[in-house]
Order: structure tokens, then C-alpha cells, then sequence
């Protein structure tokens, strides 16, 4: 099964995920260097999925484990 581009598109900022991490609604955002973890951030300090909206209350950005098998498919980006 091959995956296209949209797949692979951080929905934050529409590039190609770069060192991508998972929320544990399965959704993907690219990590640090990138802020677009940070852009998912909310009042009081938990985490809201950009695309189902779920929240997680007591969940750091700076916790998630990158998702090797997909960060391993692209070059390092900065």
C-alpha cells in the first residue's frame, strides 16, 4: 500500500511531516524542531487535536515518542 503526499502533510503547517509524533487519537504532527505541537496547545496547558478535537489534559508536547518508521522514509529537515 503506497501512501501519497496527504498522508504524510502535517495539517498544521501542510508540509511533509518532519521527526512526525503521534496524539493517542493517532493523529499526526510533526516535532521539535517544528513548533506545530505547540500550535495545539491550549489554556490550560493540555493538548486539543487539530483534527478530531479530542483533549488531553495532561499530555507534553515534549513526551510523544517521534514515529521512527515514518521519520526513518525522509531526510532529516530543520
Amino acid at each position: 500500500m503506497a501512501l501519497n503526499n496527504f498522508e504524510l502533510e502535517c495539517s498544521i503547517c501542510n508540509e511533509v511531516l518532519a521527526d512526525p509524533r503521534a496524539l493517542p487519537c493517532g493523529h499526526s504532527f510533526c516535532g521539535p524542531p517544528r513548533v506545530c505541537l505547540e500550535a495545539l496547545r491550549y489554556s490550560t496547558g493540555g493538548l486539543r487535536c487539530a483534527i478530531c478535537r479530542e483533549e488531553y489534559p495532561n499530555l507534553n508536547a515534549l513526551n510523544l515518542n517521534p514515529l521512527y518508521g515514518i521519520r526513518d522514509l525522509f531526510p532529516a529537515t530543520s
